[in-house]
C-alpha cells in the first residue's frame, strides 16, 4: 500500500541555503568531474582536499604499487607510511595521519 509524501515547507533560512547552494554549482560540478577522472568515487560527501597534494600522491603512488604486487594493506599500514613519507619530504610537524 502506497502511502502520500507529506507536503515540506521550508523556513526563509532553508531556502536562502539552497539558494547559497546553487551559486556554488560550478565549483561543485568542477570537483565532481574531477573525481569522476581521477577514480570514481562520485559517492563522496565533502569537498575535503588534502593539505599536502605531494604526500598525498606520494603515500596513494606507494599503495598503489603494493596493490599491484597483491600484498595486503591495512589502515595503520597506510597511517604508518604516511607519517613517514611525511617526516622524509619535511612536511608539517604537526601531521596527524588519518584513515579518511
Amino acid at each position: 500500500m502506497s502511502s502520500k509524501r507529506k507536503h515540506v515547507v521550508l523556513s526563509f533560512t532553508d531556502k536562502l541555503k539552497i539558494v547559497d547552494q546553487l551559486k556554488n554549482s560550478d565549483a561543485i560540478t568542477n570537483y565532481a568531474s574531477a573525481l569522476d577522472n581521477e577514480d570514481g568515487s562520485l559517492y563522496r560527501k565533502a569537498m575535503k582536499m588534502a593539505e599536502n597534494k605531494d604526500l598525498d600522491a606520494a603515500v596513494y603512488t606507494w599503495f598503489i604499487q603494493l596493490h599491484s604486487q597483491g600484498q595486503p594493506i591495512s589502515d595503520p599500514l597506510i597511517c604508518e607510511k604516511a607519517l613517514e613519507m611525511n617526516e622524509k619530504i619535511g612536511g608539517n610537524p604537526d601531521f596527524k595521519e588519518t584513515t579518511g
